[in-house]
């Protein structure tokens, strides 16, 4: 096997960064090669650098870790291309949560759907833009691996504008479905079927052995919700979840904090959120888990903290494995639609079971959408593609029709206002809106 080259763009994440080359490094049935490391913040490169550098050295690794600020020679002769960024960081997410607040819009998240989504989205698809002119340039045939917010969003964009092979990476659904797992106790084999878009997929079928946890979560819960004792902390966390099973009759495959931002019911105002147990994560928030995580790099930079020794949950490394070695993995993600959820649009970004061998990423066939999670799904679909095209050419009227039909946004009337101050807020990075 030839050597690789990994391009980690948006590296400069103490988050994500040691997370992700962590796992590379512990992929032993890799050939080794060269993970580039690119970001625009000198000073958080150069931390992070330092910690990938002890991960190499201590975990024995194959990969050498090198740097540059300069994006195509990050990019040149890449295989995979991991992209992992947030433009504006915490002061733009502020302005994604504290400007619908004021026109009695709340979010719990604010990345993916709603008000906070749709200013995400456009601040990051000129970026991505960007990202793809430079694959295009400098690795035409290498993957792109992307694990950035709105997720489904900015990997359409990419398909839409280009030829390049993206996918999206989230741990969401195989979070949740560990979750279950030991919210109930199960035992065995796990398998299931999923079908919907990123932060609103859906377990279609679930069983650990032979139990079928879906009927058994059921029953759990017309037993008025007697799950003991011990597992108060997981139903807490998924409290909404079991409510929509309840109710819909189909268990969301993803924690509370982002289903809900597909319901407007839960967030109607604050005492709902309250009693649905759910977690706003406001700016302040933010901030704090932000200087955490900078701090924790700067401590495993310097050696006064261990770096990370095992393999997160991710499905990065996996996939790269897979695709290099060609024994074959099966994941969540989330691919063009070909078909595998055929009452949604053709092209749209959905989320499926995956296989991911030497050829590539073949998604599962996950059938057709129920009415009633059609309902839900579709209309998001449609509203991610508006948001695409109007990322892309700067259309106002576009931009607030997505506000106008969002089900998070309560008052019509103040939708444009709405749009107007986010704009505002976003205008250093929306230069398709905001034109010199």
């Amino acid at each position: 096997m030839k050597e690789l080259k990994i391009a980690v763009i948006g590296a400069g994440s103490p988050q994500w960064t040691p997370r992700l080359v962590t796992d590379i490094t512990l992929e032993r049935e890799l050939p080794g090669g060269e993970i580039m490391l690119h970001d625009i913040n000198p000073e958080a490169l150069d931390v992070l650098t330092k910690v990938c550098q002890r991960i190499h050295d201590e975990h024995a690794g194959a990969f050498a870790v090198a740097k540059t600020l300069d994006l195509d020679e990050a990019l040149e002769g890449a295989d995979f291309v991991i992209v992992s960024i947030t433009t504006g960081g915490e002061a733009a997410m502020r302005a994604d949560i504290e400007v619908p607040e004021r026109y009695h819009c709340f979010q719990t998240v604010a990345d993916t759907v709603g008000p906070g989504g749709l200013a995400r989205a456009l601040r990051n698809i000129p970026v991505f833009v960007g990202f793809t002119r430079a694959m295009e340039r400098m690795c035409p045939r290498a993957w792109m691996l992307n694990v950035s917010n709105p997720l489904s969003a900015l990997t359409r964009a990419v398909e839409k504008i280009s030829a390049l092979r993206a996918v999206g990476v989230c741990h969401g659904v195989e979070e949740a479905v560990a979750d279950y797992v030991k919210l109930m106790e199960a035992e065995g084999p796990v398998s299931y079927r999923v079908a919907g878009i990123d932060h609103c997929s859906w377990l279609l079928d679930f069983k650990v052995g032979e139990t079928d946890m879906l009927a058994a979560i059921r029953g759990r819960l017309a037993d008025g919700w007697s799950f003991g004792e011990d597992k108060q902390e997981l139903v807490e966390r998924y409290n909404a979840c079991l409510k929509l099973y309840q109710n819909l009759g189909y268990l969301p495959a993803i924690q509370a904090r982002h289903i809900v931002e597909f319901f407007p019911f839960f967030l109607q105002d604050l005492e709902q959120v309250e009693r649905y147990n759910l977690k706003r994560t406001v700016y302040e928030d933010r901030v704090r888990g932000r200087t955490w995580h900078r701090e924790r790099a700067l401590k495993r930079a310097t050696g006064e903290e261990d770096i990370p020794r095992a393999q997160s949950r991710e499905a990065v490394a996996p996939m790269i494995r897979a695709m290099v070695t060609g024994r074959r993995v099966v994941e969540s993600l989330n691919v063009r639609n070909e078909g595998q959820i055929p009452n949604l649009p053709m092209d749209a970004v959905v989320e499926t079971r995956t296989v991911i061998d030497g050829a590539g990423v073949h998604p599962m066939a996950a059938g057709p959408l129920p009415p009633e999670l059609l309902a839900v799904v579709e209309p998001h679909v449609l509203r991610q593609e508006m948001t695409v095209e109007c990322a892309l050419t700067g259309d106002w009227d576009q931009a607030l029709a997505i506000l106008a039909t969002d089900p998070l946004v309560q008052d019509l009337d103040s939708a444009r206002q709405m749009l107007r101050e986010l704009l505002e807020a976003n205008r250093q990075y929306l230069p398709q809106f905001f034109p010199r």
